[in-house]
């Protein structure tokens, strides 16, 4: 597997998928931080710059289950990684 360059963005369809659908109900970042039990600033920090590979588990399921994304809608994500 050929290693990426520090500039290149590594894809993330986890994260696509919950932007998607952050936007498609209307949920303010405030609102996806508090029920993820952070402040805005720091879930604007993981939206932007971390792959979800570095998001704890926990906060993936709570942010899945908010934004009503089914286990098979995150394995059709990731399925061509």
């Amino acid at each position: 597997m050929p290693r990426l360059k520090a500039t290149e963005k590594r894809r993330d369809p986890v994260k696509a998928l919950m932007l998607e659908r952050k936007q498609a109900y209307g949920i303010s970042d405030e609102g996806m931080a508090e029920a993820l039990g952070m402040c805005r600033q720091t879930l604007s920090v993981m939206l932007k710059r971390k792959h979800t590979d570095e998001w704890p588990l926990g906060q993936i399921k709570t942010a899945c289950k908010l934004l009503r994304i089914s286990a098979e809608e995150l394995r059709e994500a990731v399925k061509f990684i």
